[in-house]
């Protein structure tokens, strides 16, 4: 990316994920991953002030979420998470255990 080239400032794929490995290494409790930004969708969900135009909260996904979860790039992205947040829950348990141990002697 290059702020000085709005071209290259575009939400794309590779910053979605990028974003939400953030999220999911972060100290959060709970992790929301919207399923429009991992599909790329660019309308709003919600669009204040238009109800009687656009159906707010009433947006249909482009197909059954199996569908969604089964298609590859979606099944690798989830499977990634997973893999970060039990690898980051392992990290701290051992950093956790490694403090008791060393109190204890």
């Amino acid at each position: 990316m290059d702020p000085e080239r709005m071209e290259t400032m575009a939400f794309s794929r590779e910053l979605m994920e990028r974003l939400h490995y953030y999220l999911v290494r972060s100290n959060a409790l709970i992790t929301v991953i919207q399923l429009e930004d991992c599909l790329m969708l660019d309308t709003p969900v919600n669009a204040p002030g238009i109800c009687e135009e656009y159906p707010n909260w009433r947006r249909r996904l482009p197909s059954d979420i199996s569908e969604l979860v089964g298609q590859d790039y979606m099944a690798c992205f989830l499977d990634d998470v997973s893999i970060i947040r039990i690898a980051d829950q392992l990290r701290n348990t051992l950093a956790i255990g490694d403090i008791v141990t060393v109190e204890q002697q």
